[in-house]
């Protein structure tokens, strides 16, 4: 079994202010912290929270914008035994506090515009707040197990509301041996020679925390970039920090294909460029490649199981629909209804096993409704894949995404591929909806990046697609509804699908 390097996720930074005290830690526009420096806080701002009467196992919430405060608050919480439990800051009112209860918390911390929280203590993170937290000098380290439990990850699939998943310290420390694995032959996770990694998400959504802890295990740099930057000034930032490393959700990377106006890669100087949320068309792969970077990347993750694929730069041309393979130090399998394992090229729901998975919901009724769930000593997200022979795997849609028609189920990411496959679509979504005659039709939403006659698309897609396939609808968006975790609100389209105002 694979062994943890410390007992606590916070530890890492401690090992690394004794050990390269200087070098930076957490830069935040024009500061910079270094290990000793961020150490120091982090101590200091552990015993703040146990002076706030927070006790090991209880739950802290961070509702904050990325910034050092968050970063702070975060390990410091991880620290003395809390579990944290981080919302996106720009999570409705509703939401925030329907997670606030389902997760019991008591205590959050949110920004100085916020409205308070129905817990008992709303804590405004505003400009002097630091310094009244980090008055006394100090640290609280929870003398506990690999073992305890440290977050409550929300799960941020496009199918519903936030669930939480219980990760331990053992998950988090765990998960960084996985992306070491994924990365083997690479520097992008070098402890040898760190490469900053930008930030440019909410660590709420789980591929950054993870990407953050993995960051800190090597002695690596973060750097917080502003959430929703406009295209612009993400372009400069990723170039001025140049030999850096960063993870995109497709909609970035969309934008930033559109932006790239000159000849050549925009980003020479790039480690690595991921993407990952939702898998990105094979032309967009080859355009980011061709116009952005070389050292492009393609990711799968999920919030149970953590980074699970990736699919290299070389590997793209080949498996060009593929979203990668698996760590070798994860069981990832493609089965049947009953658990059983398919055959390679069969269409089956994805399945992880593995000490770095996650074993449960903090709430059980999360596993109620959808296909997320823990079953059968593994965790299912609630994908749809195929894996071929050599183990790469081609994500076809969510299980609760599935249509169904009354003569049987058809995948949305079948159709959906037909429509990004037109040179003038530039993205596509699909979900089902009632049918007059019983079971579900297909409705697609599109967003162009040119003029199209709806009559041109309805006949690509019938020369593509059988019958029982093709949209019953059409509705063209100027942009696709998106959640809290950058991925397209299928919600939001199921609801604009049943007013039935599309074209036909």
């Amino acid at each position: 079994m694979l062994e943890t390097p410390w007992q606590n996720v916070s530890d890492a930074i401690f090992h690394h202010a004794r050990e390269h005290s200087r070098a930076p830690a957490v830069t935040d526009g024009k500061l910079t912290l270094d290990y000793s420096e961020f150490a120091d806080l982090v101590g200091r701002v552990s015993l703040y929270l146990h002076g706030l009467g927070i006790e090991p196992g209880e739950r802290v919430a961070l509702s904050l914008a990325n910034s050092v405060e968050h970063m702070v608050l975060a390990f410091a919480a991880i620290r003395m035994g809390a579990i944290l439990v981080d919302i996106p800051w720009l999570a409705g009112m509703a939401e925030r506090d329907r997670v606030l209860a389902v997760n019991r918390v008591d205590t959050i911390f949110i920004e100085p515009d916020a409205q308070p929280a129905p817990v008992a203590r709303s804590i405004w993170v505003d400009a002097g707040w630091r310094n009244v937290a980090a008055a006394k000098p100090g640290d609280r380290r929870h003398e506990g197990s690999a073992d305890d439990d440290c977050n409550i990850g929300l799960s941020t699939g496009t199918t519903g509301a936030f669930k939480g998943i219980v990760k331990t310290h053992r998950h988090l420390l765990l998960r960084c041996h996985v992306l070491a694995d994924l990365y083997a032959g690479t520097e992008i996770l070098s402890a040898e020679r760190p490469a900053p990694f930008l930030l440019v998400g909410t660590t709420a959504g789980g591929v950054y925390f993870q990407r953050a802890v993995a960051q800190l295990c090597v002695g690596g740099s973060i750097v917080l970039v502003p959430g929703y930057l406009k295209t612009p000034d993400l372009m400069r930032t990723i170039a001025a920090w140049g030999d850096a490393v960063c993870f995109l959700v497709p909609t970035f990377c969309k934008n930033l294909l559109e932006a790239a106006r000159q000849s050549g890669p925009m980003f020479p100087r790039i480690r690595a460029l991921f993407a990952g949320g939702q898998p990105l068309p094979f032309a967009d792969k080859v355009a980011m490649l061709e116009r952005l970077t070389p050292n492009f990347y393609e990711h799968y993750g999920n919030g149970g199981c953590g980074p699970t694929t990736l699919l290299r730069p070389s590997e793209m041309q080949r498996k060009r629909e593929s979203v990668g393979r698996s760590s070798r130090l994860l069981e990832v399998e493609v089965v049947d209804a009953g658990g059983r394992p398919v055959p390679p090229g069969v269409a089956g729901r994805l399945r992880c096993k593995g000490p770095a998975v996650s074993t449960r919901f903090f709430d059980p009724a999360d596993g109620m409704g959808g296909g997320e769930m823990f079953a059968d000593g593994g965790y299912y997200p609630g994908d749809i894949a195929v894996m071929d022979a050599e183990g790469y795997i081609y994500f076809k849609g969510r299980d609760a995404g599935a249509i169904r028609q009354a003569g049987g189920e058809i995948d949305a990411g079948d159709i959906e591929a037909v429509l990004v496959a037109h040179p003038l679509v530039r993205e596509a979504a699909v979900v089902g909806r009632a049918a007059a005659k019983g079971g579900e039709e297909a409705v697609a939403f599109v967003v162009l990046r040119g003029k199209l006659e709806h009559d041109e698309l309805a006949r690509h897609c019938t020369e593509r697609l059988p019958p029982q396939k093709l949209p019953r609808q059409v509705y063209y968006l100027t942009e696709m509804p998106r959640n809290e975790g950058g991925k397209t609100d299928l919600v939001r389209l199921k609801a604009i699908a049943a007013g039935g105002a599309g074209r036909g």
